[in-house]
């Protein structure tokens, strides 16, 4: 095979992976926002409050935390580190994936893929949360209780509406 058919076979290839990571994207995304779930409005109000534009993607951040089955405060809290929130990036890459060289067609994918990655990927697969996030970097020994801590500030792990369901089933106090 030339390298000008390899060339063509890998472009092919990437923008095949690229439509379908779109339209999975936006079908995991449209599921999370019907839910009107309270977490999205705790995602935005972070991104807000920081003046970060991912706040536009919250429904994206959580739909891609719930397929994959991790925490829905993780995604936001690595893209805060390592992005800025949105406002350093380049290549729609708003978690330095492959420090930040790696290039993504939209916001909402590299949301999703990162999200798969971190749940099915080598270095993270069955980890706990501060092992995936010592894998993500294992360079800064801090890294872990930074991005931990920043989870803490979005809210609680259990989901807004669990925490309600648990009050209100709770017999009241006499």
């Amino acid at each position: 095979m030339t390298f000008k058919r390899i060339a063509q076979f890998a472009l092919c290839t990437s923008a095949l992976f690229a439509v379908a990571a779109s339209a999975w994207a936006a079908d995991t995304d449209s599921k999370a926002a019907s839910k009107e779930d309270p977490r999205i409005e705790k995602i935005r109000n972070f991104f807000l409050a920081q003046r970060s534009p991912l706040s536009k993607h919250a429904e994206a951040f959580l739909g891609a935390a719930e397929k994959q089955g991790l925490d829905w405060r993780l995604l936001p809290s690595l893209a805060m580190v390592e992005s800025a929130g949105g406002l350093s990036y380049s290549n729609n890459n708003v978690f330095g994936w492959g420090n930040g060289r790696i290039k993504f067609a939209s916001i909402s994918e590299s949301i999703h893929v990162i999200a798969e990655r971190l749940t099915n990927g080598l270095p993270y697969r069955n980890k706990t949360i501060e092992g995936k996030l010592r894998a993500y970097n294992p360079v800064n020994s801090k890294y872990a209780q930074h991005v931990l801590g920043i989870m803490a500030s979005i809210g609680p792990a259990a989901s807004p509406e669990a925490s309600a369901a648990s009050i209100s089933t709770t017999p009241a106090a006499k």
